[in-house]
């Protein structure tokens, strides 16, 4: 905020003389703008008073120095589409290989293996890649932290206290301890009641306990507080999907990936509910973008590999899913799909295997499992 020189001050005794200069001591009490009068107030800390001119000054100097991280930061983003772009072709690459149907596939297969393959100074330059890009996340990730804080009004002594409270409640949080976790982060908007990250952990903490009217609460207030936090869009919009509210789900993953085309989470979910409306060519528009992000993911690979198997491509439908099972052999959804594929397909023993696979994952599904089983037995 700029201060103008026509500001008076605030104390009765001295006649609103006009305020040159502002104390910038951490523990003084006073009032900050100082008039001529209130300077024998601050004698014991003069080093921390400043004319307003050169306070203009500092926050000039301050707004030089962010808007050079800014070029910075959109000369690094630059840089991370490029990377970004060249790893999409690979992937794109490699799905166009997998098949291997053809000798030159093999060719290809060789040299892209042999190239890839870890040496005994393991510096292939997959592990490079995957090295120094996370090196490049915890170092944005600190920037990001420093700058939040750089925002608050936390004494240095509140900053550490903020930042143990924050990591506990994320470790919290990834063991599943949603509760204790969701108590910890409310004590660290109770620190910094300005710390939207803190409010969105307690929205998807209310989320993975299943509160999912609760959780809304929490993302509608940090939307009202700033509408274009893809987080709390985009699990508002899956918190309305678990809550069966498909179509308006539809509408704030439209939201999240009008200011996030390559969110993941936006990207998978809206796929999940396009197959729940039962859109199935519409849904594998969205998984297939989701799995160009990550094509390890085990619940995406699942809704690929069912929305086709609804399609009635049921080859295609059992390779996306063998591949699901491949990274998550506990995941019973895959082999509730995979035994109707076989079973459309004709072929009732494996089709067998993979319903009694399910049931053993997990006993809920025995009732209509079960049910197919005897089907297939007689």
């Amino acid at each position: 905020m700029i201060i103008e020189n026509a500001l008076y001050c605030q104390e009765i005794q001295h006649q609103k003389k006009p305020l040159i200069a502002i104390c910038l001591n951490k523990e003084c009490q006073a009032a900050p703008g100082l008039c001529i009068s209130c300077f024998p107030t601050h004698a014991s800390h003069n080093e921390d008073l400043q004319t307003i001119d050169n306070v203009r000054q500092k926050l000039e100097e301050q707004i030089q120095t962010t808007k050079l991280n800014y070029s910075i930061c959109e000369e690094v983003i630059q840089i991370i589409n490029l990377i970004k772009m060249e790893t999409t072709r690979i992937i794109q690459n490699i799905l166009g290989i997998q098949k291997i149907s053809n000798h030159e596939d093999i060719a290809k297969v060789k040299l892209m293996l042999i190239y890839s393959k870890p040496s005994k100074e393991n510096n292939s330059i997959s592990i490079k890649t995957q090295t120094e890009l996370k090196k490049v996340k915890e170092i944005l990730n600190d920037l990001k932290t420093a700058l939040e804080f750089s925002q608050s009004n936390l004494t240095d002594g509140q900053q550490q206290e903020f930042q143990e409270c924050l990591k506990l409640a994320n470790q919290l949080y990834a063991q599943g301890r949603f509760e204790e976790a969701k108590q910890q982060f409310n004590y660290c908007v109770y620190l910094d009641p300005t710390n939207l990250y803190s409010k969105w952990r307690i929205g998807m903490c209310l989320k993975m306990q299943g509160v999912y009217d609760q959780a809304n609460e929490v993302f509608d207030k940090i939307l009202y507080e700033n509408p274009t936090f893809v987080d709390a869009l985009c699990h508002k919009a899956d918190s309305l999907r678990l809550q069966g509210k498909y179509q308006e789900a539809l509408s704030y993953f439209d939201k999240t990936l009008s200011l996030d085309e390559k969110n993941f989470v936006g990207l998978s979910y809206k796929g999940e509910t396009l197959r729940k409306l039962q859109r199935y060519a519409e849904s594998l528009i969205f998984f297939d973008r989701a799995l160009i992000i990550n094509p390890k993911n085990a619940i995406t690979l699942f809704g690929k590999g069912d929305s086709l198997r609804c399609l009635k491509r049921y080859d295609e439908s059992l390779i996306t899913l063998n591949q699901g099972e491949q990274i998550d052999p506990n995941n019973a959804l895959i082999q509730y799909s995979k035994g109707y594929s076989f079973k459309a397909k004709g072929q009732t023993q494996e089709a067998m295997e993979c319903f009694k696979k399910c049931i053993a994952i997990n006993p809920q599904y025995k009732n209509s499992v079960e049910k197919e089983l005897e089907q297939l037995k007689n």
